[in-house]
């Protein structure tokens, strides 16, 4: 079959290599790129044909991108076992709604599909709902699991082909996914385009720079990464500046201090980019590495409405850069990355700090630097909480 047989771009490969630094920033991968969009429409209009619908829910543990980048997949994972994901619910720490990001009644019903991005799915909205669907009762799982086979033979071909394209090309498939469930709605679109207004002279290319701090530093060892000092980052951020110029460094950050390192460390290596922090420092460091940002969430420490809004929008201006330093380790890099290669329709450069791309829980590449976090992890208090396919994959490293 076709998708078996598209060429991708030389080298160019996220899900096995943490750097992708070719000679340009803007090369073209139309083929790929096009194709997994194709796939993803038929197979969205081919939700209508299902026999039912059910709503879609992330983790309620879960941070906000986090959140976004599972509900994404839960929606695909919905849709191959017959059933359209329509709506896609907020988060449940969301009690107050999400604020100025949100259109319309829909945002009342809690949802996000038509509130604060289109629905993917709409077309089937008016199925009804399926046994077993979110909320999910008691003793329903292997009823919600169960697949729902396609009447329509088109249908049913257009969700095998997505299905048998998003196994061969998981990064493709992932972005494209994104782009179209996660697409923004008016208000959405007025905050990403307001916070773009506000970087004011920022010329190209843009180098976007995601540092997270807060409890990333605190539960490394339970989250299975690291903690990178701010001259970490400022040394990707140069080799990228030297090879394609030095225009904007966007930076988002729950850290004040990462970035004053970070700026420090640039300025002392001489790369005269013009940096643009974007997101809230307003919230100590101290506070933000207290406890999980899940916890400060639902102990009201942290407004959730606020906080969501800013992951949105963090989200879609670092997809607006045309070169990505961060880590594949973090929902939002893989996110915001598969993002920007989507809306742009190249194979964008990258740095990941700690491991390749990958559409589910990564594990850590580098076996001599992270062996010792295997000591980490049996002493952590989050033992018990840990991911059970991070802690396999690090352990087996």
């Amino acid at each position: 079959m076709r998708i078996l047989l598209l060429a991708a771009v030389a080298a160019y490969d996220p899900e096995n290599r943490a750097t992708y630094l070719p000679t340009r920033y803007d090369e073209k991968a139309d083929d790929l790129a096009a194709h997994a969009q194709h796939l993803f429409d038929r197979a969205a209009r081919a939700a209508s044909t299902a026999r039912c619908r059910a709503p879609v829910a992330g983790h309620k543990r879960s941070g906000f991108g986090s959140y976004l980048r599972i509900l994404a997949h839960e929606a695909e994972d919905l849709l191959i076992r017959g059933r359209a994901p329509t709506p896609l619910l907020q988060h449940a720490l969301l009690e107050k709604g999400v604020g100025s990001v949100g259109d319309g009644r829909p945002c009342a019903k809690k949802q996000l599909s038509s509130c604060v991005f289109h629905d993917a799915f709409v077309e089937a909205k008016s199925l009804p709902i399926c046994p077993c669907a979110n909320p999910n009762p008691v003793n329903c799982r292997g009823e919600r699991h169960r697949a729902l086979p396609y009447k329509d033979g088109e249908a049913k071909r257009a969700v095998e082909d997505w299905r048998r394209f998003a196994e061969t090309y998981p990064f493709w498939a992932s972005s494209a996914l994104f782009s179209a469930v996660l697409r923004p709605q008016k208000r959405l679109r007025a905050a990403i385009a307001d916070a773009t207004t506000k970087l004011g002279d920022a010329p190209r290319p843009w180098v976007a720079a995601h540092l997270r701090r807060g409890d990333a530093c605190r539960d490394g060892a339970y989250m299975g990464r690291t903690c990178s000092s701010g001259d970490d980052y400022a040394r990707a951020c140069c080799d990228a500046g030297r090879k394609y110029g030095f225009g904007t460094l966007i930076v988002a950050t729950d850290s004040s201090s990462a970035l004053a390192e970070l700026t420090a460390a640039l300025a002392e290596r001489r790369c005269p980019f013009t940096v643009k922090a974007t997101s809230d420092t307003s919230v100590d460091d101290k506070t933000r590495e207290s406890a999980r940002v899940e916890d400060l969430l639902e102990s009201n420490v942290l407004d959730s409405a606020k906080e969501f809004a800013g992951v949105l929008v963090d989200v879609f201006l670092l997809a607006s850069g045309d070169v990505y330093i961060g880590k594949f380790t973090s929902n939002l890099d893989r996110l915001a990355y598969a993002l920007l290669v989507a809306r742009k329709g190249v194979a964008a450069p990258y740095v990941s700090l700690d491991t390749a791309w990958s559409k589910d829980t990564p594990a850590l590449f580098d076996a001599a630097t992270h062996r010792p976090l295997q000591k980490l992890l049996n002493e952590t208090l989050h033992k018990s909480q840990l991911r059970n396919i991070t802690r396999k994959k690090i352990a087996g490293r």
